[in-house]
Parts: C-alpha cells; sequence; structure tokens
C-alpha cells in the first residue's frame, strides 16, 4: 500500500528508531533518515541519510522538499537544543518570537507545537503506532504475574492520579503503593525517578509492593511524544522492589519485547496494559 512512498525518520538516538524504520521498509516505505545531532544509531546506516543538527530547521526542511518526502515520522532521545544555528530561517524566526516561550514549556505543549510547524510546512508527520504497530501494546497482561487486589486497587488510583496530572503536562511516570504517590516523573525521565524509589526502598528497609504507572498524557500527541518502556524499564522497576507496571493500552511503546518478557518473568512482575479511561 505504501510502495514508492517516502517516509523520513528524524531520528534521535536509541534502538527504537532502528526497528520503526525496519518496520516502515517491510510495510513498502523507502525509508530515508535524518540523523538529529549525528547521533542516531550506526544500524541506520544502512538506509540513505543525512546527519543535520537539530536546530538547523532550514537545512532540514529544504533538505527533504528536495527529495521530495512529506511524509515525517520523529523518533529517538534528543536533548532540548538551547542554541540555535544561524541558518534559523526567517520563518522560523518569526514562529519562534510568536512562541517565545516555547522552551519554557512542558514537553507536550513543545512537541504539539513542533507538529503545528511541520504541518503548516505542508509536511504529514506520523506515529510510530502508524508505522510500527506492533511496538504499541494494546489491552492485555503479557507477564506470567498478574495483579493481586492491592495492585489493582494501586493501578486504579494510579491512573486517576496520572490523568489529573497529564492535564497539567507533568511527567508521564508515577510511582504508587497503597494508595500513595511515592515518586512522580519529571525533567529527570523514568530511569531516575525509579532510582529514587530505590533510595526510598533503602531507607525503608524493606520492600516496597507498589506500581509503576506509564501513561499517555490526554495532551500529549502521540505521533512524536509517544511513552516508551523496555528491558531497562524492567531492570529499574525489579531494583525499586515494586510489584509490576500498568501502562495506558495503545499508548505506550514497548521496546524489545522479547527481552521485556523474559525479564518480567525472571523477576516475577507483572506488565498489564489497560484502557487509559477506564481502569
Amino acid at each position: 500500500m505504501n510502495k514508492d512512498k517516502q517516509l523520513a525518520i528524524l531520528a534521535g538516538r536509541g534502538l527504537i528508531p532502528v526497528k520503526v524504520a525496519d518496520s516502515a521498509q517491510k510495510s513498502g516505505w523507502k525509508v530515508f533518515i535524518v540523523s538529529l545531532n549525528g547521533e542516531a544509531d550506526k544500524a541506520l546506516d544502512k538506509y540513505p541519510n543525512i546527519k543535520i543538527n537539530l536546530t538547523e530547521v532550514t537545512k532540514i526542511i529544504r533538505t527533504l522538499k528536495n527529495k521530495n518526502i512529506k511524509d515525517i515520522l520523529m523518533i529517538g532521545y534528543v536533548d532540548r537544543p538551547y542554541k540555535w544555528k544561524r541558518d534559523i530561517g526567517l520563518s522560523l524566526l518569526l514562529w519562534a518570537i510568536k512562541n517565545r516561550d516555547f522552551f519554557r514549556r512542558g514537553d507536550a505543549s513543545m512537541c504539539s507545537k513542533v507538529v503545528d510547524f511541520l504541518e503548516k510546512k505542508d509536511f504529514v508527520v506520523h506515529g510510530t503506532h502508524e508505522i510500527a504497530s506492533e511496538l504499541v501494546l494494546q489491552e492485555s497482561i503479557i507477564s506470567n504475574v498478574a495483579p493481586n487486589k492491592n495492585n489493582e486497587k494501586d493501578i486504579e488510583y494510579g491512573f486517576s492520579v496520572a490523568r489529573m496530572l497529564g492535564n497539567l503536562d507533568i511527567g508521564q511516570g508515577i510511582v504508587v503503593e497503597d494508595r500513595r504517590v511515592l515518586a512522580i516523573e519529571a525533567a529527570e525521565g523514568t530511569d531516575m525517578m525509579l532510582e529514587r524509589v530505590v533510595a526510598i526502598k533503602n531507607r525503608k528497609k524493606k520492600s516496597i509492593n507498589g506500581v509503576f504507572i506509564k501513561c499517555l498524557q490526554e495532551v500529549q500527541d502521540n505521533r512524536i511524544d509517544m511513552p516508551t518502556i523496555g528491558p531497562v524499564t524492567i531492570q529499574k522497576v525489579y531494583e525499586a522492589g515494586l510489584n509490576g507496571i500498568a501502562i495506558s493500552a495503545g499508548g505506550v511503546i514497548v521496546y524489545d519485547y522479547i527481552e521485556v518478557c523474559r525479564l518480567l518473568n525472571e523477576y516475577n512482575i507483572f506488565l498489564v496494559a489497560r484502557p487509559f479511561n477506564c481502569p
């Protein structure tokens, strides 16, 4: 269906862009990689590619238009740029002036502005769930162990808290134990938040029978800001002494599914995907 259609993947760090690119190619897309800040994984070098600084927006747009590429997907880890290159371009400069609080915004608001800018340049922005749907977990339980009654109460409570935080554009993850919030993900990201929970566990000198909740916020644009978990997440949850993980169905990328399943069962940790609005 996508035969001869070109897809530009604006790729940051990590291996997820590789999975997405391979999936897109299998679906018939002609893949072109824009390695943001030159940090994309070397495995993507097998595709036609160009290395461009994230701040060289005019160059990125000019490159894609010269190649008649209209379809874009953004994936991978990229640090927020604080210094702009001289080729910022008049249109982007005017946009930046109009949206001068851009870098003071939350991630969801910032990503929404990026999509809006690209669409005004006549690009079509796709999400990972559209191109590589196999990476996004639908409603299910994929572990050998299931949540107990107390875990279920924590999941229900955690989802309600996550919805409130989402309206404020704060974080994508929280840790809940006995209907009490132990940690909220902020700018530090999931891994460092879970390390804080490890510190709490060590201070209490006992296990934390809690749940890690990861959800796609209502205010987030899932085309470029979809939450992700993977083997490192499972390892951190285990180190924190938590019972399991609950994610919003269809709203979270699960990277390296086979290894995730192996670790879940090795550590007796549950992973469930639930409808976010109906936990």
